[in-house]
């Protein structure tokens, strides 16, 4: 009796270690590990391809230097369109509803005599464009422009990765 057990745990068990998530699953931990300053689990998500053409170091450093891009950036919704798997590549299609060019230049402007060094900082001016963008949602003068982005995915060592 006791092997029909450990024969039903291991058939669950194996069934379990082969599910695979979908490749938009890992965009979405991709840019949720963007969201939260974590660029080394971010870089972690690119192809052996795209890590070739970029260091970790050099990958972590250019978000780094660009606050008002990353906060801009946790405004962005994301919505699945269209995912395509073909074997050990994927296309993934995604609508990002983006605040337009002049809502970026007015809370970027706003935002200009914000110093930004470190994290604490950084999360100071994330919580500012969100105040702004509230204030400006308020007074219907926000808008938003629609875009749909088609990432490249292949698997390497049974996990998706952004590539080129």
């Amino acid at each position: 009796m006791n092997k029909i057990y450990i024969l039903i745990f291991i058939t669950i068990f194996s069934g379990c270690a082969t599910t695979q998530k979908p490749p938009h699953n890992y965009i979405y931990e991709y840019y949720e590990a963007l969201n939260t300053n974590n660029y080394k689990k971010a870089y972690s998500y690119i192809s052996n391809e795209g890590q070739e053409t970029i260091s970790e170091k050099d990958y972590i450093n250019y978000h780094l230097k660009r606050p008002y891009k990353e906060a801009l950036h946790k405004l962005i919704d994301y919505e699945l369109i269209n995912e395509n798997i073909n074997g050990d590549k994927a296309n993934v299609s995604i609508n990002a509803k983006i605040p337009d060019e002049i809502t970026k230049l007015i809370l970027i402007k706003s935002a200009s005599h914000l110093s930004v060094l470190t994290l604490e900082e950084k999360g100071q001016l994330e919580a500012f464009f969100k105040n702004q963008l509230k204030k400006m949602e308020e007074k219907k003068s926000m808008t938003y422009q629609q875009t749909n982005i088609t990432i490249n995915m292949v698997k390497e060592n049974n996990e998706w990765k952004l590539t080129k």
